[in-house]
């Protein structure tokens, strides 16, 4: 297994536009990847390395980093990245604290919201399993009913 520095691995993490889709429900391209209607509008935050996007068909603007663990935090996304690494080899707030000079308080409040997103990814994931149970039930109860039938 190669194991590459951190930034390396943040910056390979750039997404093609192509791979986002739209977020606001009432457009008709909503949650349509490759759809071809996403636009960079502008970039923003430090160094500008944040993209505003924007949907052709509605017009709605977001940032790339809506819906992820990224949104409204203003750590650079590998001290990010890095704080949740230690955070999952068991290091405390503390240790943290000591060994990036990331205040207590904004890595308890990255705990909070990766918790949360954490358990938003499960319940998605969840959901999507459930879903293929009941699709593969379904199709189990035609197959019985054709052999029934046929």
């Amino acid at each position: 297994m190669d194991f590459f520095p951190l930034t390396d691995r943040i910056s390979r993490m750039i997404i093609e536009v192509e791979d986002f889709c739209c977020l606001n429900e009432k457009c008709p391209d909503y949650n349509k990847k490759g759809a071809a209607n996403i636009m960079v509008h502008s970039t923003y935050g430090k160094h500008a390395r944040i993209r505003m996007l924007k949907c052709k068909t509605c017009g709605s603007f977001f940032s790339e980093r809506k819906n992820t663990l990224f949104y409204n935090c203003r750590l650079p996304e590998e001290q990010i990245t890095e704080i949740i690494h230690f955070l999952g080899s068991g290091y405390s707030i503390r240790k943290i604290h000591r060994l990036t000079g990331i205040s207590r308080n904004a890595i308890s409040r990255l705990v909070h919201i990766t918790a949360r997103y954490m358990n938003q990814c499960i319940e998605c994931h969840f959901k999507e399993i459930e879903n293929d149970i009941i699709i593969k039930i379904n199709k189990g109860k035609q197959e019985e009913f054709k052999r029934r039938d046929g």
